[in-house]
């Protein structure tokens, strides 16, 4: 842990002025955890209010030490924007149009800096709420794939309505935000698993399959995906994974209510780059079947709150049949990243990475260790089954051309 940590945190809430940090203890639980795309720790943190006891649980948001030599102020700087001007401007919206549920899926901001070398965000600990991250290991079910669409679906729904009421507004709103996207299609990892896709097909079986990735242009993919808007363009997460949501069980139903976390790579895209990352990611044969069943709750959710926000149907909301339609169009490379990504999904990455972190072996020798259990992975019967899954829905689907 940074030992000026504490100082930082002081010297933050000062500025801002949200308390008399004279009056508080601070105390930082040092057992950090790291984020699934380990571009971020967090540390639990306790101030104490010296006077009456009360205590406030905030989460705070550092770069980890290993990534201390980049810049990582582009990313703090996208979710601070968001935290302290999008946000807020998208909830006064709700509130004027006086809708019966607003959307409040987010942890609440308390301060941040993007300065070079001293980003920090806090944010309230809503694992102190039982808020939990679902185990990176642990597969989804049907209505946890449910209650995530259900909750995109609002949260799309309240920008893509102020984006068309304030048009203007908006983008003065977002200009601030850089494209963070990461899709990269000639990384070497990702290249290999491509090759390797294609190596664990069999050629008699699976011709029709091979045929078709044998197409794909990579590179027309990536280009492809600097231009994702549509018919349902509006402010995207940007980094969908399922460990950036965290999941509240109620007990009086059997929903789970969701917030989003880490709004580091927020931009104005089409609402399908959110919903097909985590999708391709999670998905199981049975959730790809079901695609259909998930965009019409999606689409439902969509609708009903725009209307909330004064969208009249049909000449503010787009079709159903629209939505199939951009996501045959959007989701591509997203789809493609749901075969790459299937190492990501392997419990042991967080386990090296631990190793490395302690000191018990070298980045090198963890780096080895990674990409042996990848290489391993993409020989393995659950890797060609996801190729067959996923390339097969594809094809069915109409996303990609036999």
């Amino acid at each position: 842990m940074d030992p000026n940590l504490e100082c930082r945190i002081h010297n933050l809430l000062h500025e801002i002025r949200c308390e008399n940090t004279e009056s508080y203890e601070i105390y930082i639980n040092p057992n950090k955890f790291t984020s699934n795309g380990y571009a971020s720790e967090f540390y639990r943190c306790e101030l104490t209010n010296k006077d009456n006891g009360e205590v406030t649980h905030i989460l705070v948001k550092v770069v980890p030490r290993n990534l201390s030599r980049c810049s990582m102020v582009p990313n703090f700087q996208n979710e601070i924007c968001f935290y302290k001007r999008v946000y807020p401007e998208l909830k006064k919206f709700q509130e004027n149009k006086r809708v019966s549920k607003l959307f409040t899926n987010l942890p609440r901001f308390i301060a941040g800096t993007c300065t070079y070398q001293k980003e920090i965000i806090l944010v309230e600990n809503l694992f102190e709420a039982k808020y939990r991250i679902t185990p990176r290991q642990l597969k989804l079910t049907p209505m946890h794939m449910k209650n995530i669409f259900q909750t995109y679906a609002r949260f799309h729904a309240l920008s893509y309505m102020y984006r068309k009421e304030h048009y203007k507004t908006f983008k003065e709103l977002i200009k601030e935000l850089g494209d963070l996207s990461e899709y990269n299609p000639k990384c070497t990892l990702r290249g290999n698993a491509f090759k390797s896709a294609l190596d664990v097909l069999d050629p008699e079986n699976d011709a029709d399959i091979i045929k078709v990735l044998n197409k794909l242009d990579l590179q027309n993919i990536k280009e492809e995906a600097q231009r994702e808007k549509g018919n349902f363009t509006c402010l995207i997460h940007g980094d969908s994974r399922v460990g950036n949501m965290l999941f509240k069980k109620n007990v009086d139903i059997e929903e789970q209510t969701i917030k989003l976390i880490d709004f580091q790579r927020i931009a104005e895209k089409s609402a399908v780059v959110d919903l097909s990352y985590f999708f391709y990611a999670e998905a199981s044969k049975e959730d790809l079947d079901n695609l259909d069943q998930y965009l019409k709750i999606y689409y439902n959710y969509f609708s009903n709150f725009a209307e909330d926000l004064g969208a009249k149907a049909p000449e503010d909301i787009p079709p159903f049949e629209a939505l199939r339609e951009e996501w045959k169009k959007c989701c591509m490379p997203n789809l493609i990243l749901g075969i790459f990504m299937w190492p990501d999904m392997l419990k042991e990455k967080r386990e090296i990475l631990g190793l490395v972190e302690s000191n018990h072996i070298t980045r090198e020798r963890g780096l080895q260790l990674w990409n042996e259990k990848v290489t391993n992975t993409w020989k393995s019967d659950e890797f060609r089954t996801r190729v067959r899954d996923v390339a097969g829905h594809a094809i069915q689907y109409g996303i990609l051309e036999p």
